[in-house]
C-alpha cells in the first residue's frame, strides 16, 4: 500500500487571536507529515481509538528524556528494534523483556503463564527428552516423614535414596544387596532352581509348581466341534501337530512378516466368483440338471444346457474355428454358410427323404443346394441339363431356352432335346440320337 503525504500549502495569511490562518493549517500539515515546527507540537487531551493498529518506526538515535516532568516517551530501540519507555529520569525499561521481581513471581497462581521447563515441589513434572544433574554431596539430613530425598553420595558417588528413617540404598550398586533386604522378600537361603511364590504376606523362596512335569501350566483344544490342534505338553514344551495340506486343493502359507497361517484354496479349485484356466487334462462330470449361463449385464437370464436321459456317455467335440463362429440351434433362423452334406448319410433324415409335405411348405423360402447331384435324381432343374426316365409325365408344359449346339448324346436308346436358333427369325426344336452308332440331329421346326 502506497502513501500520499498531507498538502502543504501556504497563503500567507497569519492569521489573528481569533480566526485561523492559512499558515495555521499549513503547520498542522507538515506536523502530520513528519516535519517538526519550532516551538510548536500538538497537545490531545480527549480520547483517541485507533481502529486497527499504529506503527512506531525507529529513530536514527535514542531519543532525549521528556521534557514534561513524570511524563514516559514510548519509542523503538533503533540498536534492537525492542519497544521501550524512557522516563523523564532517563530510565529505560524494555517492554518486551520484563524484568519480574521474585516477590511478583511467587504471587503467579496461573502456572500455565510460566515456562514448561520449571520444576514444582506440589505437583507431578515430566523432564521431557531432558536430563536432571544432580552434584555430589555428603550425606544428608532425614527427610519429612513420608518422603524420600535423592541425592549423589559424595563417598560413594552413586546415586542413593534416603528414607524418612534414615535408612540409605544406592540405586546403582544393586548387585551388593541380596533379596531378603527388601522389606516383603524372605529368602535367606533359597534352594536351587527355587521362585519367589507369594503367600499372601510376603515372597518366599520355594520349588516352582509343576517340579519334575514343567511348568504348572496345561494346553488343551476348546470348542465342540473340528479337528485338535493340540497334542501333548513334554516337561516345559506345548507340543502342537502341524497343519498340512492333503492335496494340491488347499494352500497353507506362512506368513511370517504378519504373525500368521494363511490357508486359501490352491489354483486347482473352480471358483464360482472369478475366471478359471482349465488345462488340457481337464475333464470335470456336473451332475446337475442343466449348466446356466446368466446375462453378465443383469444377471436376471440365463441360457440353460440340459442334458436328456442318454443311456451312455457322448461326446461333443467343436470344430477348430478360425474365426467367431455361432451355435446353430433347430428352431432359430439362420443362414448356414461353408457347409457340406454327406452324399450317404447313414440315417434316413437326408435331404433324398424329404417328402412333397415338406418342400411344399417352403413357400417364401428357398432351398440353396450347391451340390444338386447329393438330391433326389428324378428332380428337374432350369440351370442344368435333365434325364427324364421313361414313363415321366407332365400335367402342364416344360419351358425350353435356346442354346447353342448341346454335346452329342453317347447313351443309345437317350435322346436329348433342346431348342435351336436357326436365324435371326426362326428357332426350331431339335433331338439328337444315337441310331445304328451315328449320332442324328432332329429338327422339330421350319
Amino acid at each position: 500500500m502506497s502513501f500520499t503525504d498531507f498538502k502543504e500549502i501556504g497563503v500567507d495569511n497569519p492569521g489573528t487571536s481569533i480566526r485561523y490562518g492559512g499558515d495555521d493549517l499549513k503547520g498542522i500539515m507538515q506536523i502530520l507529515n513528519g516535519k517538526i515546527i519550532a516551538t510548536k507540537r500538538p497537545r490531545i487531551r480527549s480520547e483517541w481509538i485507533w481502529l486497527d493498529h499504529f506503527d512506531i518506526v525507529p529513530p536514527s538515535t535514542t531519543p532525549s528524556s521528556p521534557t514534561e516532568p513524570n511524563a514516559t516517551r514510548i519509542f523503538v530501540d533503533p540498536v534492537n528494534f525492542r519497544l521501550k519507555v524512557k522516563k523523564s529520569d532517563d530510565s529505560v525499561i524494555d517492554i518486551e523483556n520484563l524484568d519480574i521481581p521474585n516477590t511478583s513471581l511467587q504471587q503467579i497462581s496461573d502456572r500455565g503463564k510460566l515456562p514448561l521447563s520449571l520444576l514444582y515441589n506440589d505437583q507431578d513434572n515430566d523432564l521431557g527428552n531432558h536430563f536432571l544433574d544432580i552434584g555430589e554431596i555428603m550425606m544428608p539430613e532425614m527427610p519429612m516423614t513420608g518422603t524420600c530425598r535423592l541425592f549423589c553420595d559424595e563417598d560413594t558417588g552413586e546415586l542413593t535414596v534416603m528414607h524418612d528413617d534414615g535408612m540409605m540404598m544406592s540405586l546403582e550398586s544393586v548387585g551388593m544387596h541380596t533379596l531378603d533386604s527388601i522389606a516383603d522378600i524372605n529368602a535367606p537361603a533359597p534352594a536351587l532352581n527355587d521362585v519367589l511364590t507369594w503367600n499372601g504376606t510376603e515372597w518366599i523362596a520355594t520349588a516352582p509348581p509343576g517340579l519334575g512335569g514343567g511348568e504348572a501350566n496345561v494346553g488343551f483344544n476348546i470348542g465342540t466341534t473340528g479337528v485338535s490342534i493340540y497334542k501333548q505338553k513334554t516337561g516345559v514344551a506345548l507340543e502342537l501337530k502341524k497343519l498340512n495340506a492333503a492335496t494340491a486343493a488347499i494352500v497353507i502359507t506362512d506368513d511370517t512378516t504378519n504373525d500368521k497361517i494363511d490357508i486359501d484354496v490352491g489354483p486347482t479349485i473352480v471358483a464360482t466368483n472369478k475366471a478359471n484356466t482349465f488345462d488340457a487334462t481337464f475333464v470335470q462330470s456336473f451332475p446337475s440338471l442343466g449348466i446356466s449361463i446368466r446375462n453378465p449385464s443383469t444377471g436376471l437370464f440365463a441360457y440353460t444346457f440340459a442334458a436328456s436321459e442318454i443311456t451312455g456317455n457322448r461326446t461333443i467335440t467343436l470344430p477348430l474355428l478360425s474365426t467367431t463362429d455361432t451355435l446353430v440351434t433347430q428352431a432359430h433362423p439362420q443362414t448356414l454358410t461353408n457347409k457340406t452334406i454327406d452324399a450317404s448319410p447313414a440315417s434316413g433324415n437326408n435331404i433324398s427323404s424329404i417328402g412333397d409335405a415338406q418342400l411344399a411348405s417352403h413357400t417364401t423360402t428357398k432351398i440353396s443346394v450347391t451340390n444338386k447331384l447329393l438330391l433326389n435324381p428324378a428332380i428337374a432343374y432350369e440351370d442344368e441339363p435333365n434325364n427324364f426316365v421313361e414313363g415321366q409325365t407332365f400335367s402342364n408344359y416344360v419351358d425350353i431356352n435356346t442354346i447353342g449346339v448341346p454335346p452329342d448324346q453317347t447313351v443309345t436308346g437317350v435322346g436329348r432335346a433342346y431348342v435351336k436358333t436357326l436365324d435371326s427369325n426362326n428357332e426350331a426344336l431339335c433331338v439328337k440320337l444315337k441310331v445304328a452308332g451315328v449320332i442324328q440331329e432332329v429338327q422339330l421346326g421350319p
